[in-house]
């Protein structure tokens, strides 16, 4: 192919691509008369979007495209930092949301990553946890991305997937989908226990894919994804209860693959078959659905993570899309913390629906 047509094709895309799609519109779930209960905030596609260049810049000056977000798979955040893992890119993306700028783990010596699937840390950032399949490792990295903790080295894990912590007793909990178990460590390395095994029964699993701690109690939900449910172990790891079954309507799965839970205790399992996150009560009721399939903000197209923070934001792993989204739980800390906010999103007509902000200049 001629020089000049690579340097034009090469030219569309960049102009095409460096920026992620403008939004103008704000999100609010449940439709009136509900009372408004998750806000649409944000989405992050990695560098799109956050590096700006001028027309100069891109003409002449700019050595390297801007990285996208290329099918990620876990999210975990911190300190209004957001930490993306990316399998196809070899790395886990730092998003800055503040500063506005995008790093990386695992991108070089004894840290390098080969396919990072799960992601998940210390509540005050000292530590990300990040499990790859390819090596059959967990990856412990500190604040300024040096390895500090490697798990695996005794060729004990065969596919580490999702991981949870429980900060008050420095543990790490492994989801292992190949070994249909979980294996717990301390936080510094160390092997504890392990539980669950192959099959259908309590306390048994099918290709396991993910977990979350439920801080206060210490409880372990696992998504026992072909088994088309969640099971909850109190911290050492006995069985407790399930909920979910194979199905297509609300309350059952078809395809579970994230598990989160916020400040009030409600249970977010997320569904790449319904492109969606189900919200359960403590009595394992729907209270809500969020989500549909498409590439419109609050769709989805193949979601895999999800996580809440402490400020019951809730970021979702939008995979196909290439993206991180967010979302804010309206909790009844967060009411009271931000009345003004909410008494806006009280008086929004259609709720639920879009409505139109002033256009940026």
């Amino acid at each position: 192919m001629p020089s000049f047509i690579i340097l034009l094709i090469s030219i569309v895309l960049f102009f095409g691509c460096a920026t992620a799609p403008v939004e103008k519109q704000t999100l609010i779930w449940p439709e009136q008369p509900n009372e408004p209960r998750y806000v649409y905030l944000d989405s992050y596609y990695g560098e799109l979007g956050l590096v700006e260049y001028g027309f100069w810049d891109r003409f002449f000056g700019v050595t390297s495209l801007p990285l996208p977000l290329l099918n990620p798979t876990s999210v975990f955040a911190i300190n209004d930092r957001i930490y993306v893992s990316v399998p196809g890119s070899k790395h886990v993306a730092v998003i800055d949301t503040v500063k506005k700028q995008v790093t990386y783990l695992g991108t070089s010596g004894k840290g390098r990553l080969k396919r990072p699937l799960g992601v998940s840390g210390m509540p005050d950032g000292s530590l990300i946890f990040v499990s790859d399949i390819a090596l059959k490792r967990v990856m412990g990295y500190g604040p300024n991305g040096e390895l500090k903790v490697r798990i695996g080295d005794n060729n004990e894990l065969k596919n580490p997937v999702g991981m949870a912590v429980n900060s008050s007793l420095n543990r790490l909990y492994v989801v292992d989908s190949r070994d249909h178990k979980v294996n717990v460590y301390s936080t510094t390395g160390s092997f504890l226990f392990s539980f669950g095994k192959p099959g259908q029964g309590d306390g048994q699993f099918l290709f396991p894919t993910s977990a979350a701690v439920e801080q206060g109690t210490g409880n372990v939900y696992v998504v026992d994804t072909q088994n088309f449910r969640v099971q909850v172990f109190d911290k050492d790891g006995k069985f407790l209860s399930k909920f979910g079954k194979l199905g297509d309507s609300v309350g059952t799965f078809s395809r579970p693959k994230g598990v989160a839970i916020d400040s009030e205790g409600h249970v977010y399992v997320m569904d790449a078959a319904f492109d969606s996150f189900q919200v359960f009560n403590e009595n394992r009721d729907v209270l809500l659905v969020v989500g549909t399939a498409g590439i419109d903000r609050g769709q989805f197209n193949l979601p895999e993570g999800i996580y809440i923070d402490d400020k019951d934001r809730v970021y979702v792993a939008d995979t196909l899309n290439g993206r991180v989204q967010v979302f804010q739980y309206l909790s009844e800390k967060w009411k009271k913390e931000h009345p003004e906010e909410y008494k806006k999103y009280l008086l929004m007509p259609d709720a639920g629906k879009t409505i139109k902000e002033p256009e940026k200049q």
